[in-house]
């Protein structure tokens, strides 16, 4: 395949922040009363939006509580993200390597925008990225597909010249319904048959793999 462009997800795609996220939702659990889910429960959720990972973690959907929810967490984000936010070791030379390919790159998470510049350029790799779409970007979130789409129209580029790197579930939905093939990467918390009953065009162990692809 010709392809011109790929795009990733971030969080367990490109960068580990569990240990972050942990922090963030333990903090915003405990200032609200709430018992704290073990790590991998928490784990499992990263990646939704923080409406679903209340309700998840949770099981409550009070409008007041998930608002609250949201306000603690980013708070505590704001404060520990970027410095508790790690590259896979593999990342910085693979997104060298398709950057000098003269591929076009891109970001679609639900993390913030501003949050992933500041973790991208304390390694000098935010300007690698021609378009990085976050949550304050987009009014409908993964799996919903119009990042992909927001992206593909900025990079000028059809569904059928990109793949889309996640590691999750709601990435392969999200790249099903944009029409992009969509590579998984097994660096996060779904396993490999979870995706049996869903379309995976390749499965990658990590991000140098994809080099291969190309």
């Amino acid at each position: 395949m010709n392809i011109k462009g790929i795009l990733f997800d971030f969080d367990l795609t490109l960068a580990d922040s569990s240990l972050a996220i942990i922090n963030c939702i333990n903090f915003a659990l405990l200032e609200m009363n709430y018992n704290i889910p073990d790590d991998y429960s928490i784990k499992r959720t990263i990646g939704m939006k923080l409406e679903d990972t209340f309700i998840a973690l949770t099981g409550k959907d009070k409008k007041d509580e998930i608002l609250k929810f949201k306000k603690l967490f980013i708070a505590e984000a704001d404060r520990i993200m970027s410095d508790l936010t790690f590259l896979f070791d593999d990342v910085y030379k693979t997104i060298k390597s398709l950057k000098n390919k003269n591929l076009k790159l891109g970001i679609i998470s639900t993390k913030f925008r501003y949050r992933i510049e500041n973790i991208l350029q304390k390694v000098k790799l935010c300007d690698h990225f021609d378009i990085i779409i976050g949550g304050e970007d987009i009014a409908n979130h993964k799996p919903h597909p119009e990042g992909l789409l927001k992206a593909l129209k900025f990079l000028a580029l059809s569904p059928e010249d990109v793949y889309y790197i996640g590691d999750s579930l709601t990435d392969q939905l999200t790249a099903e319904k944009a029409k992009v093939k969509f590579i998984a990467t097994l660096t996060g918390c779904t396993k490999k048959e979870e995706f049996d009953k869903y379309f995976v065009y390749k499965f990658i162990n990590n991000l140098e793999e994809l080099e291969n692809l190309i």
